[in-house]
Parts: structure tokens; C-alpha cells; sequence
């Protein structure tokens, strides 16, 4: 019995060293070293995301979100002020998404996304044009039409 009061004694501070116990999240446990995992993390997506080239919006995108967070969790100790700061959820959740993220960085890589994005862009200035020329060709019949009738 005195060696299980030992033990409690030694546990007691570790337990106030956790400041939660759920994420709340079915399936999501708690990540006791979160703020040390969220750095990594976006440290990681830093790097991977050199695979894209810097003229490619989605990498600026992803750098500009990796280095705020960064950030924010390198300048802040308090895991609350670090998810209060960020504003997306839990640190948990927020290595979460930097996981998903690193997945859609190989796929946008080896798909060559920014060439994809660049034929969208393309398309819908065409688009664009198309209509615009339409809608000058049907301005100018409307105005035929309309002086044949006058």
C-alpha cells in the first residue's frame, strides 16, 4: 500500500502537468508534446512544399499558413493561447491538418497541379472572352434589328 501512495505521489505532478484530458474528439487523442509536434510539423510542410514551384499560388498558400503557425508556436509556450492564436482547433487538430496537408502536397506535386491550375486560368480567360464577344455580337444584331424596324 505504501509503494501505491509512492507512485500516486509521483504521478500527481504529471497530472498537473497535463492540462487535458480529451480532445472531445471521437478518435482524436490528446497529444501530450502538441506544441513540439505542431513545430515539427509545419517545419516538415515548409520543406515539402519546396517541391512546387514558388510562382504556384497553392505553395504560397501552404508557406504563408506553415510560417504564421510556426510562428505563433515558436513565440507562445501556452498550448490554449497557441490554439486561441491560430484559430482552427485544437494543436491536435491543427497536426492533423498539417498531415492531410503533406498528403495533398505529394499529389499537387506529382500531379504538376500548378500546370492544371494554369489550363483552368487559361480556360476561363477564354471563357471570358467567348461570352464577351457574344454578348457584342448580340448587342450589335439588337441594334440592326431594331433600325431595320425604325
Amino acid at each position: 500500500m505504501a509503494a501505491l501512495r509512492g507512485a500516486l505521489r509521483l504521478t500527481r505532478p504529471v497530472a498537473q502537468a497535463v492540462h487535458k484530458t480529451s480532445t472531445g474528439l471521437v478518435g482524436l487523442k490528446v497529444d501530450l508534446n502538441g506544441r513540439a509536434n505542431l513545430i515539427a510539423m509545419q517545419q516538415q510542410l515548409l520543406e515539402a512544399v519546396k517541391a512546387i514551384p514558388e510562382t504556384a499560388a497553392y505553395r504560397q498558400s501552404v508557406e504563408a499558413t506553415a510560417t504564421y503557425r510556426l510562428k505563433v508556436a515558436t513565440e507562445e509556450t501556452d498550448e490554449e493561447a497557441i490554439e486561441k492564436t491560430i484559430g482552427f482547433g485544437q494543436l491536435e487538430e491543427l497536426i492533423e491538418q498539417g498531415k492531410d496537408e503533406m498528403e495533398l502536397i505529394d499529389y499537387y506535386a506529382g500531379e504538376k497541379g500548378w500546370e492544371m491550375a494554369a489550363d483552368l486560368a487559361w480556360q476561363a480567360d477564354v471563357d471570358a472572352d467567348i461570352k464577351q464577344d457574344v454578348d457584342r455580337d448580340d448587342k450589335e444584331q439588337a441594334d440592326a434589328a431594331a433600325k431595320e424596324s425604325a
